[in-house]
């Protein structure tokens, strides 16, 4: 081994850029890493050991500092085109090289403690003037091992980056290879001119990589929000497409056939970003500070209701000049809540329905959230919203309990209600939406946990303030209710199992509150709630009575959902009779 990295070494320190050299020292580059990952051993390494991987890590530089810059070099001799070409090829074996030291780099430290650090800007550097599906996947691996090895850029371990963790230094990158392709006909001071994205398997890494650092750093709650909007503005352009601009260009560059065919696998991906979200709200709503958390649950409970309703801002419009007062803060909101979903909206609007089920299960998540902070009246109590308000109003800065200027959830009931009532009976084409209805049911029902003990206090007669907003909730339920007879019209799917079980719960919700107390509009909803001989037969005990077993009469059922039309109204009669 050490006879062939001698051999190597020529190859590796040359300065002659002439014909293809740079080509050459990619391949002894990649050579020279192959021997290392084959002879160092993991754990302490002895003085010979200590010697390679010095020798190593000077290649790794050279190569960086003084080959690369010659292909950007004024001097180009005439061959900016070959130069040009073989760039990907020593990029991507730099970054490669560099991921396969990692291990090591611990050993090091005594000789050089700055090296990792040195590393994750070579890799920052690189991945910002470059953005080929090869170099983009080789950062990713480069990335994700380097969070396994944090120790290595700690403080006082940084020459130029100042960061303790390696989420700081790879989420930017991560966060541009999500953002959706934009056509590059007309010149934008807004768009990039940075050449070929979206290659799936970069993408794929990019989120892959986005879910090991959510799980393995809490601290990142001034990059969460910023992330999960990308993220879910990748989401909702990936569901409009069954394969990425160029991937078929792209295919066999940086993966063999059989790792793209898995790559390939469209709800694949689409799955996997859905979890990196709920990681991203998850960090987001782990806080300890109660005004900040109350002021970022806020923030996404908005957020997703405007994704929910594709409410976004028109072209060209600005921040308009709002009074400080209870209504501009309100507005102020509002408008902040739009100008965040106007980038992900403008991808399709209205929203796709992926996109509408997977906000609409942030909003209940959010709700959820903020129902466990009982110690804050502010948030769903009218007159304590706004003394509270008004206590921000009074303070100079723009800053009060550590977080800025918000409105409160109650303010904006009118908004949730209606949000949730549209989710609940969404459409496309006059096709039911059995998915988006289920999440919109969910996110009512801690709507009407939240706000069903509360009085209206512009009546005071003890009225709640969701009496208002009846017609539209009952509505919505009694859709859910009727889930039977929309499946007789639709494709039989488990999505309509579920939404009636979903029904179920919401009309629970609602009778064990006191929201409904009209016996005809009891009756009507509780109608499709009876059960008829065939849900409940009897048979003698011991007996075999096939009348037992539960049957399914469309062929497209799911053995483990169809069940639900019958146990979930023997279950609501258990609990309602409780």
């Amino acid at each position: 081994v050490m006879i062939m990295m001698t051999r190597l070494l020529p190859s590796l320190a040359t300065q002659n850029f002439d014909g293809d050299s740079l080509l050459s020292r990619a391949y002894a580059l990649h050579s020279f890493g192959i021997l290392i990952s084959n002879s160092l051993t993991k754990g302490e390494l002895s003085s010979s050991q200590l010697q390679i991987a010095w020798k190593a890590v000077e290649a790794v530089e050279t190569s960086f500092l003084s080959a690369w810059s010659a292909v950007t070099s004024d001097i180009s001799k005439g061959r900016e085109r070959e130069k040009f070409a073989a760039e990907p090829t020593i990029l991507g074996v730099i970054l490669r090289v560099m991921t396969t030291l990692l291990p090591w780099l611990k050993s090091l430290q005594n000789l050089d403690k700055w090296i990792a650090s040195r590393f994750a800007c070579y890799a920052s550097t690189i991945l910002e003037h470059c953005s080929h599906p090869v170099v983009c996947f080789e950062g990713s691996v480069f990335f994700e091992r380097l969070s396994e090895h944090r120790g290595l850029i700690e403080p006082s371990c940084c020459c130029v980056v100042n960061t303790d963790n390696a989420a700081t230094v790879a989420m930017p990158f991560l966060l541009s290879a999500l953002k959706t392709p934009v056509a590059k006909v007309i010149a934008d001071k807004n768009v990039d001119f940075s050449g070929c994205h979206g290659p799936i398997d970069v993408q794929r890494s990019a989120v892959m990589c986005l879910k090991g650092v959510f799980t393995s750093e809490k601290s990142l709650n001034h990059l969460t929000f910023d992330a999960g909007k990308t993220v879910l503005e990748f989401l909702h352009d990936r569901c409009g497409r069954r394969r990425f601009e160029h991937f078929s260009e792209f295919r066999s560059l940086s993966l063999p056939r059989s790792v793209v065919n898995d790559f390939e696998d469209c709800q694949l991906i689409e799955a996997e970003t859905i979890a990196l979200v709920q990681m991203i709200l998850a960090v987001q709503l782990g806080g300890e500070d109660l005004n900040e958390k109350t002021y970022r649950c806020f923030q996404w409970l908005l957020w997703s209701v405007s994704l929910i309703s594709g409410d976004s801002l028109k072209p060209g419009q600005d921040e308009p000049e709002i009074e400080m007062s209870i209504a501009g803060l309100i507005e102020r909101s509002s408008y902040i809540a739009r100008s965040s979903a106007s980038p992900i909206v403008k991808v399709s609007n209205p929203p796709r329905w992926q996109l509408k089920c997977v906000a609409a299960n942030i909003a209940s998540l959010t709700m959820a959230s903020l129902l466990e902070m009982k110690e804050n009246p502010s948030i769903f109590n009218f007159q304590s919203a706004r003394a509270r308000c008004m206590e921000m109003l009074q303070k100079e800065n723009s800053e009060v309990y550590s977080v800025s200027f918000h409105s409160f959830p109650v303010l904006h009931l009118e908004e949730l209600v209606t949000t949730a009532c549209i989710a609940s009976a969404a459409t496309s084409n006059n096709s039911e939406l059995p998915s988006v209805q289920v999440s919109g049911l969910r996110f009512l029902i801690t709507v009407l946990k939240a706000f069903g003990e509360e009085l209206d206090a512009s009546t005071n007669d003890g009225t709640s303030v969701l009496e208002q907003y009846s017609s539209q909730i009952i509505s919505a339920v009694r859709h859910a209710l009727n889930a039977e007879s929309l499946m007789e019209e639709s494709v039989a799917t488990s999505g309509f199992h579920r939404l009636f079980a979903a029904g179920c719960d919401a009309l629970f919700v609602m009778i064990n509150g006191g929201f409904v107390s009209e016996p005809v509009v009891i009756r009507r909803l509780l109608q499709p709630l009876l059960l008829t001989s065939e849900d409940v037969p009897f048979t003698a005990f011991g007996g075999k009575d096939e009348k037992l077993l539960t049957k399914s009469n469309h062929v497209t059922d799911d053995s483990r959902s169809f069940p639900l039309f019958r146990l979930s109204k023997l279950c609501f009669a258990a609990r309602v009779s409780m």
